[in-house]
């Protein structure tokens, strides 16, 4: 299986996470998979910024791929903004363009959402799998932190994220609480999402002894340590106040390392603390940050208030690699400080919360059982944050197959004008139903485009034409792991049934009749009014200039003295030489609507069903019925969409519109049909 890893930060730079992507895609290559990473130069890691690695190279078996961006730093927006749009470009271009398609692409949450959405997009194009691993789940966790409101930007990028996860054949989250937050989203398939935790960050080089200040292991004083981004996520606030609740006690430490965005906050809320019991070292190499931890006696975890919802701290597994107990401050229903509770490796304080956290501190200063919590917490670690032991979930989760359930096809047929568009475009409505927006001849004429009429038989079917439209079809109707239903409708099609079950035997098709006078007034109209230039663009957008022989068809239909309008039923340019218009359109409807009849009644009765317009129009049940038969579970949004657009006015147009000479005309080509379909004939 070709496999594509996406992520901004690759190792060396960004451990945890870019450390934990190594031993993945090195399992991945281990258990036989072609592996690629595309990744940027280092630049997370300041200490790495200025060593280039190379642009193409194989580490463990497996293809590193790294882009050129802009130099950057966490302090430059406009750079960041930058290389965000062009590394979501670069993505996009090599899932699409490369000549041998990737089965599978994985993509993090860093950058948030637009990364991933150009990845899931670009693997939907080339019918990849997509697995999301959300590291953390956005835009709520921006909400929850307080740096973005639910406005308009909030909303487009949920929306696009939730699109994502809608794409995705597998959701990956770290904790049961995020998988909550996915829940409440209301995702198309929660079946898909998995919960497979970080794991202790791998170590790829020579375990060199580390140095740390002697102050660091000094035994006489007890020691808090935070490792990780001073960020506004974390809610170090409420830690620095308890720090100072804590001034009068010198042999109490809180020590912090790393950087962020939050880091000169938090040094003057500290004031004339630093550098006595309060610390700040700054970022430290991962290896050297550990040693800080290990001779710590508690390891900080802090989460602004709500956030464990969208985020799990990858720090948990760091801490408890060394065997240091934590100090958990976030709500006590979250799954970390039930984890802390439950297994004894630990205290827990309540976020943003000084006393609750100062108090914590005190109980874990006057604990007489410190050697058997380390114990407790290197068992937890071993049990449930092993490396091997994820690395087997990952394993697993490759290995699966796709859960997306196969499309149900529902054609739509009836002769033009019979309100075809207004029934699909009502069904299309639905969440799980993914419609083709408009007719799509040059896709049903692969192979037969310059045919004269549309009433195509099974046997001039090629493969390669079935392969065609099967493939076709999900894309044009932008169809993902939401949809259950595949709708289409080409009132052509209304000639050739069983052309279409040749290409889906299992189809459903529903055949919508109205009455023949109303569609021939209507048809003449159409016939006499040129081409809807912004109706022809939209489908322009999508049409495979391979596929030249039907454009050239196409046109010259389009600027032909007879030119035809609809469905073609054989023998119809003979007609137009002989015939009147009124005469032509209403045989039009008449063969349209007997080939359907007879053609609908080979097939098993739950394969098809048939609804009168005037009906449709009038009763909104008739919908309900529809949503039934094609399996479409989302009726609410069909309905509303049906009391939005409904317009029952229309049905007399044609008793002002036809002239007598029509009428006549019309009658004695149609009166038979209509008497048999249960229609006035006689007027």
């Amino acid at each position: 299986m070709r496999v594509l890893i996406v992520h901004r930060y690759f190792w060396p730079d960004s451990p945890p996470y870019g450390w934990m992507l190594r031993a993945i895609a090195g399992r991945w290559v281990n258990d036989g998979h072609d592996v690629t990473v595309l990744t940027s130069q280092p630049s997370y890691n300041p200490a790495l910024r200025d060593q280039k690695q190379p642009r193409v190279a194989e580490v463990d078996g497996f293809e590193v791929r790294r882009v050129g961006l802009f130099p950057e730093t966490k302090t430059n927006f406009v750079a960041r903004v930058l290389n965000l749009g062009l590394f979501m470009l670069r993505v996009f271009a090599h899932v699409t363009l490369r000549r041998r398609r990737y089965d599978v692409v994985m993509c993090a949450t860093t950058p948030p959402v637009m990364v991933a959405w150009a990845a899931g997009l670009a693997a939907k194009l080339r019918g990849s799998r997509l697995i999301y691993h959300c590291q953390d789940i956005h835009p709520e966790l921006l909400n929850l932190a307080g740096l973005m409101g639910p406005g308009l930007g909030y909303r487009f990028l949920r929306g696009r994220d939730i699109r994502t996860m809608n794409r995705a054949s597998r959701v990956v989250v770290l904790s049961n609480d995020m998988r909550d937050t996915v829940e409440r989203r209301g995702i198309n398939d929660l079946s898909k999402v998995r919960i497979i935790n970080n794991f202790t960050v791998p170590t790829f080089s020579d375990n060199v002894p580390v140095e740390v200040p002697e102050s660091v292991t000094d035994a006489s004083r007890f020691r808090v340590v935070f490792a990780g981004n001073l960020g506004y996520f974390q809610g170090l606030e409420a830690v620095i106040d308890a720090a100072k609740r804590l001034g009068d006690r010198a042999d109490i430490e809180f020590v912090f390392l790393g950087d962020g965005a939050a880091k000169q906050d938090l040094i003057e809320r500290a004031g004339s603390l630093v550098g006595k019991t309060v610390h700040f070292f700054g970022f430290r190499p991962q290896r050297e940050a550990e040693e800080f931890v290990r001779h710590a006696d508690l390891a900080l975890i802090t989460l602004s208030t709500d956030i464990y919802k969208a985020a799990y701290p990858s720090k948990t597994m760091t801490y408890l690699s060394v065997g240091t107990p934590l100090l958990a401050v976030v709500e006590s229903d979250s799954e970390l400080a039930r984890l802390v509770v439950e297994r004894q490796i630990g205290f827990v304080g309540v976020p943003s919360d000084a006393q609750s956290i100062a108090e914590a501190v005190l109980q874990a200063d006057a604990t007489q059982d410190r050697d058997s919590m380390r114990e407790r917490v290197s068992a937890t670690c071993d049990e449930l944050f092993s490396e091997s032991s994820r690395l087997e979930l990952w394993s697993s989760l490759l290995a699966e197959p796709p859960s997306v359930q196969p499309l149900q096809p529902v054609f739509v047929i009836g002769a033009g004008r019979s309100g075809t568009k207004f029934l699909r475009n009502t069904l299309a409505a639905a969440s799980d139903v993914a419609a083709v927006p408009y007719d799509i001849g040059y896709v049903w004429r692969r192979g037969n485009e310059t045919m004269e009429h549309d009433a195509f038989l099974p046997d001039m079917l090629s493969p390669s034409a079935r392969r065609f439209i099967r493939s076709t079809l999900p894309k044009l109707a932008e169809a993902d792991a939401s949809s259950r239903v595949l709708l289409e409708k080409s009132v052509p099609n209304t000639l050739r049934v069983a052309y279409l079950r040749a290409v889906y035997p299992n189809a459903k098709f529903i055949h919508l009749i109205r009455d023949g006078r109303a569609v021939t007034e209507s048809s003449i109209r159409l016939w006499q009014q040129p081409s809807e230039t912004g109706y022809l663009l939209q489908k322009l957008r999508y049409f495979p200039w391979a596929n030249y022989r039907y454009a050239i068809w196409y046109i010259r239909n389009i600027f032909s003295s007879t030119r035809i309008w609809g469905p073609r039923y054989p023998g119809i340019a003979a007609d137009l030489q002989a015939e009147s218009l009124a005469t032509v359109c209403a045989r039009q409807w008449r063969v349209c609507v007997e080939e359907a009849a007879n053609a609908l009644q080979q097939l098993p009765p739950d394969q098809s069903i048939e609804v009168r317009f005037e009906d449709l129009v009038s009763d909104e049940s008739v919908f309900e019925s529809l949503c039934e038969f094609c399996g479409i579970d989302d009726t609410q949004a069909v309905l509303k969409q049906y009391r939005l657009t409904v317009n029952p006015a229309s049905l007399d147009k044609w008793q002002r519109n036809l002239t007598d000479a029509q009428r006549q005309d019309v009658i004695a080509e149609i009166g038979a049909a209509q008497a048999t379909l249960g229609y006035a004939s006689d007027k």
